[in-house]
């Protein structure tokens, strides 16, 4: 084996691994969480967009939904 091919199996390995630890991160219980979270908010917004009875209503969904942001911002430490 010529060095030209231990450079890219090393290469190789390496994207491997590096891509391994990305996916190993991203399935951890913490960003589940966040994504649970961030996903949450969002479907939030969405209904005080959609939202289309009584402003006294929409003002209530909207202030659910920035306490809810309030709270994940308490837990998680950040934005969702």
């Amino acid at each position: 084996m010529g060095l030209d091919s231990k450079i890219v199996v090393g290469i190789i390995i390496a994207i491997t691994l590096y891509l391994a630890f990305g996916f190993y991160v991203s399935s951890t219980s913490e960003d589940k969480e966040g994504t649970q979270a961030r996903e949450a908010v969002e479907r939030c917004r969405e209904d005080v967009n959609s939202y289309s009875g009584p402003a006294v209503g929409k003002n209530v969904v909207a202030e659910v939904c920035r306490k809810l942001e309030v709270e994940f911002r308490r837990s998680l430490g950040h934005l969702p």
